[in-house]
């Protein structure tokens, strides 16, 4: 995983989309959640992740790619991803508990 770069740029929206929205407006922790960047990521982090989230959001509009797709084909630059892949492991915790929240979310959607 550390080296997969579609699973390194999916965990980073993700735990960005953990950070509070002043969080994410300011670029910087200030809330201890648990959640989110830790207060040395949290700037540069954030920053990646917003040109993340536009490229990608871009490509869906402007493509027609599905969201999937359209992180698949967002680049980054080979600095960036190499500081995503020392810094994004410490946070398989978080996307590890989102993913079973998603699974355990689906299950009941299909019970109801």
């Amino acid at each position: 995983m550390k080296n997969d770069t579609l699973w390194i740029k999916k965990a980073l929206l993700l735990v960005y989309s953990k950070q509070t929205r002043n969080e994410q407006i300011s670029q910087v922790t200030n809330e201890n959640n648990n959640v989110g960047f830790t207060g040395c990521d949290s700037k540069f982090l954030s920053s990646v992740a917003v040109q993340l989230k536009r490229l990608v959001e871009y490509n869906v509009v402007n493509s027609g790619l599905k969201e999937l797709e359209a992180i698949r084909r967002a680049s980054l630059s080979d600095k960036q991803y190499e500081v995503l892949k020392r810094t994004i492991p410490k946070y398989w915790r978080q996307v590890l508990d989102s993913c079973e929240q998603e699974k355990l979310e689906t299950l009941i959607s299909k019970v109801a």
